[in-house]
């Protein structure tokens, strides 16, 4: 049996778990939202399932292109039915971009907008102003303290028309919401016209 140069390299690197679940992910099962109001604003997908995981996870660490292009499937189908200004990605610190090479927030921003080219994004504005450890690690009391003071506005990067914007401020994954609302702090110094919170998972 001759194996095509597509099935030689998974029989020499078989697909993880995660990529084997998102083998079986159709278009349909991320478009159909599945929106959740909260206390924040909404969230899109029910974390708590195994492909969502999968395809945020591959996003995160691997920029897997697939998982990539499910959740932009997902955000394109929001922001049709939402109206959205601009969309604001929760920063990542200096260090943590620097070792990771990219912002998966902003990748999947990028693409909706092969979806949706009338999506429009600014990861200038609001910027981590700190390294802060990752939240999961700490208990309640310890996430106020590592957040304080752990986002900045870049005044030379704040659209002049603000104030006429209904801006959504998004982040990948909504546990506690101390993130979201510790950047959402930040972001009201700037006046847009509203904020809402929106993570793809939760």
């Amino acid at each position: 049996m001759i194996l095509s140069y597509k099935q030689l390299i998974q029989f020499i690197f078989p697909p993880s778990a995660d990529e084997q679940l998102l083998m079986l992910a159709t278009e349909k099962m991320f478009s159909d939202l599945r929106v959740q109001p909260h206390t924040l604003g909404y969230t899109l997908l029910p974390y708590r399932e195994k492909m969502v995981r999968a395809a945020i996870h591959l996003a995160k660490f691997h920029h897997h292109e697939r998982a990539l292009t499910l959740l932009g499937i997902t955000l394109a189908a929001y922001t049709k039915t939402h109206p959205t200004s601009l969309i604001i990605p929760v920063p990542l610190s200096t260090k943590r971009y620097r070792k990771r090479g990219y912002n998966q927030v902003v990748e999947i921003i990028k693409a909706a907008q092969k979806i949706d080219p009338t999506i429009h994004y600014n990861d200038r504005c609001l910027v981590r102003a700190k390294h802060t450890q990752p939240q999961t690690e700490l208990d309640k009391e310890a996430r106020l303290k590592n957040l304080d003071g752990a986002f900045a506005i870049n005044l030379r990067h704040v659209p002049k028309n603000i104030a006429e914007l209904r801006v959504v401020l998004l982040d990948d994954v909504l546990t506690t919401g101390t993130t979201m609302k510790a950047a959402r702090t930040e972001l009201i110094k700037c006046k847009p016209k509203s904020i809402t919170c929106v993570a793809l998972g939760h």
